[in-house]
């Protein structure tokens, strides 16, 4: 099946979200297939476009972090930020209820 690699905009963003969920949901407790991997990687290193793959981790979960170090990934050396609103949802509700 022939992949398209193409910018995302603003449009994407719905899906982009449904589709981190969704693998998020789908794959954990799981092991990354090495061979799976390879594949992904040898189709975004003859892209152009693509300059690199980023995988976001559980500070806690060492056993995926030992499997992406050992495919040949590297840890860049920096904190991801973020917003979590449904975080953030739950506080406000847990403040109310107290």
């Amino acid at each position: 099946m022939p992949v398209t690699i193409r910018d995302a905009s603003l449009s994407d963003a719905e899906t982009i979200a449904a589709y981190n969920s969704a693998m998020a949901l789908e794959t954990e407790g799981r092991q990354l297939d090495a061979a799976l991997y390879r594949h992904v990687e040898a189709l975004a290193r003859q892209d152009p476009r693509c300059c690199g793959i980023r995988l976001y981790v559980e500070h806690e979960n060492q056993r995926a972090q030992e499997t992406y170090l050992a495919l040949g990934m590297l840890k860049p050396g920096y904190d991801v930020m973020e917003v979590d609103f449904r975080k953030e949802a739950i506080q406000e509700q847990e403040s109310s209820n107290a």
